[in-house]
């Protein structure tokens, strides 16, 4: 399942290192609400939340920072 980006409510970053700003390379999604439009509101698991594409995990860090 390809998760789009503008359907993420709530996430969370972990691993923020402000001495690493602009690439924040260990920052991480840890958590992510999801509106699903098959089943409503629900937990992204692990699995999908490594499946979002790396320019779209660095758009939400930067969104989440800012």
């Amino acid at each position: 399942m390809e998760i789009d980006i503008n359907k993420i409510r709530d996430y969370d970053v972990q691993g923020i290192d402000h001495s690493d700003a602009h690439d924040y390379a260990d920052a991480y999604i840890s958590q992510a609400t999801y509106d699903d439009p098959k089943t409503g509101e629900r937990e992204l698991n692990d699995e999908e939340i490594e499946g979002i594409s790396s320019s779209d995990k660095y758009d939400l860090i930067m969104k989440y920072i800012h």
